[in-house]
């Protein structure tokens, strides 16, 4: 449910999930700055970092700034880079649309990239062993087969580049890396994030026997030993430590005296990275890295990790005719009107329009223009952590049912600030997203002090105002007037389905003197609600091509608003029925075992697998 306290709110129709208003508009330009920085790893030698942004991985030298991607391939997802030992090589996994995964290992002097694995399946973490000899990965349910028996090849592996296939060594654990002298691997067990709090930290040696407890983390997570193995770094509660890695099984947590944490942050981080042979730390908020001598220094040092990315906008004209045009603008309907669009913008809109010679007409007699749908319930079903499908079937069906704008308040909310530009890059296909993970959990007295909860509470808000958020979920009213509030959805397991705007819309329509009413706010009020009016919520000269076209006219009967026909997006026009890119493109959204495997977890497992994701 949504709260909106606002003089804009429609009293009849107000939804009890959103507190306030964006303080400021926001603008939908040509160009994005890219915020997450997924998986980054720094040199050992300080003066370089890799990482992941927008599906690609990118190095880039500390001396200059200029992040460069780093193999010229198109076709892939990739992601989880990290250095080799002497600095030399990277090593990062991939996936694509024919369900395969690889890992590369790229020579950084010759661009020369050797592909060391490449089989169906899901890879994981690939690191080098400090000779660069033998990696080691996790590997993950393969693609499209969901049962017992391909179940029993996830796990963790080893593999000797010269010679032989991978030994699985492990049935459980994350993050495996090799210990300094190559003859262990140091797992992690529990989860990265989710679920159980305690984590433990093994090792076992290359043949999966003779087990080592090394540590257990109680609150932290994203920890991270460094390369000489004297040091272990973790967040907690919005702060970053570190201890000198323990010579006896010990519980990592601050509140531990016994082992005497070093703070070396008051913010919050991720992507725990470490160089000179263990000496600097490094950290990323959002676009920002922080690197700091835990010796030594008193301040971090801080590098903008600068880079910017084109915008998916489509060439050609299209021209949409004969069609009722409910624009939006207070209670305007214009009958047998045309909207012109070029790129990604409405350039012309009216009756007794003129069709430009080189645009692709498409008849809409019979039919009502609107603009696109925005759905502001925050229910999401992301499926793996910090890992972005070919293609998101949530999103498709959200487009089907003609929802252009979404906001997302899934948990992960690493994968909705990925997916979200990922989608404006145009490499995945769905709704415009609003990111609205960030959340604020009630608080524990068993776990926070009044003074530890109002630093994770203001760590929590720093990260949204890092990232740009569009709302922050809580249970209590929060100060600030750059995001909106939402309650907390987080154990809302609930299956996302495109129809569920539409039910909602139907169960508020009481009478036919409803349905502008309603129109507006889900599309007009929304968009001014989270400061995007300038670009969306109407059928403008000069807005932005989200638009839908529905079957009959939906002021008449709002059940009319569920009878989708093409779906509008950024200017790319969508046939809801096969889901075909058509007008001035023809692609069809591809349905292979790749794609398959989320369709099925999400729609087959319902909320057994979405519910985790919360």
């Amino acid at each position: 449910m949504i709260r909106i306290l606002s003089v804009l709110v429609f009293a009849l129709f107000s939804q009890a999930f959103l507190l306030g208003q964006l303080s400021s508009s926001k603008r939908i330009t040509d160009e994005f700055e890219v915020k997450m920085i997924n998986d980054l790893s720094v040199s050992p030698s300080g003066d370089k970092v890799v990482f992941a942004a927008v599906g690609k991985v990118y190095l880039m030298s500390l001396k200059d700034g200029k992040p460069k991607q780093l193999t010229k391939g198109q076709n892939e997802y990739e992601f989880e880079p990290s250095f080799s030992a002497d600095g030399k090589k990277v090593i990062y996994a991939s996936w694509n649309e024919s369900g395969y995964g690889k890992i590369h290992i790229v020579d950084l002097k010759s661009k020369w990239k050797q592909t060391a694995l490449i089989t169906a399946g899901i890879y994981r973490t690939p690191r080098l062993s400090e000779d660069g000899r033998h990696i080691t990965y996790k590997k993950e349910i393969e693609v499209a087969k969901v049962d017992t028996s391909n179940q029993k090849t996830e796990g963790l592996y080893v593999h000797n580049l010269a010679e032989g296939d991978p030994i699985k060594i492990n049935g459980y654990g994350d993050e495996p890396q090799y210990n300094k002298e190559g003859d262990r691997i140091v797992l992690q067990s529990g989860t990265y994030r989710f679920g159980s709090f305690v984590k433990t930290f093994e090792s076992i040696d290359l043949r999966g026997a003779n087990k080592e407890t090394l540590f257990y983390g109680k609150y932290g997570h994203e920890y991270s030993i460094s390369p000489d193995f004297k040091w272990v770094a973790w967040q907690e509660l919005g702060k970053i430590y570190v201890v000198p890695f323990p010579a006896q099984p010990v519980g990592i947590s601050a509140d531990n005296e016994n082992i005497e944490p070093k703070q070396v942050s008051n913010l919050p981080g991720n992507n725990l990275s470490w160089s000179d042979g263990g000496k600097t730390l490094s950290w990323m908020i959002a676009d920002k890295l922080f690197s700091l001598d835990v010796d030594n220094a008193q301040k971090p040092k801080i590098t903008e990790i600068d880079l910017t990315y084109k915008a998916d906008i489509p060439r050609g004209v299209l021209a949409f005719t004969n069609a009722r045009i409910i624009t939006m603008e207070g209670n305007e309907v214009i009958e047998h009107g045309t909207v012109i669009v070029k790129g990604n913008k409405i350039i012309e809109m009216g009756f007794d329009i003129q069709v430009p010679k080189e645009a692709h007409a498409i008849n809409c007699s019979g039919k009502t223009i609107l603009p696109g749908l925005i759905d502001l319930d925050p229910a999401s079903n992301n499926y793996d952590y910090n890992l972005s499908p070919i293609q998101e079937w949530e999103y498709i069906e959200l487009l089907r049912a003609g929802v252009t704008t979404k906001l997302d308040g899934g948990f992960k909310i690493a994968n909705g600030f990925a997916n979200k530009e990922l989608i404006a890059s145009g490499k995945l296909v769905g709704p415009r997203l609003l990111s609205g993970g960030v959340t604020i959990a009630e608080q524990d007295e068993d776990l926070f002090s009044d003074e530890s909860y109002k630093h994770y509470t203001n760590s929590n808000l720093l990260i949204a105002s890092s990232f740009g958020v569009t709302a922050v979920q809580s249970s209590f009213e929060l100060e600030g007037d750059n995001f909106l509030q939402l309650e907390n959805m987080q154990n809302d397991t609930s299956l996302v389905t495109g129809n569920k705007i539409h039910d909602t819309i139907l169960s508020k329509s009481k009478t036919v003197a409803d349905n502008l009413t309603l129109l507006h706010k889900y599309t007009s009020h929304n968009a001014k609600l989270v400061g995007l009016s300038n670009d969306l919520g109407s059928i403008k000269v000069g807005k932005v091509a989200d638009i839908i076209i529905v079957d009959g006219n939906p002021l008449d009967d709002i059940t009319n608003l569920s009878k989708v026909t093409h779906t509008v997006i950024n200017g790319r026009v969508y046939e809801c029925a096969t889901m075909e890119e058509v007008g001035n493109y023809r692609k069809r959204i591809s349905r292979n075992t790749n794609s398959a495997i989320y369709e099925s977890l999400n729609r087959a497992m319902g909320s057994a697998c979405c519910g985790f994701q919360h």
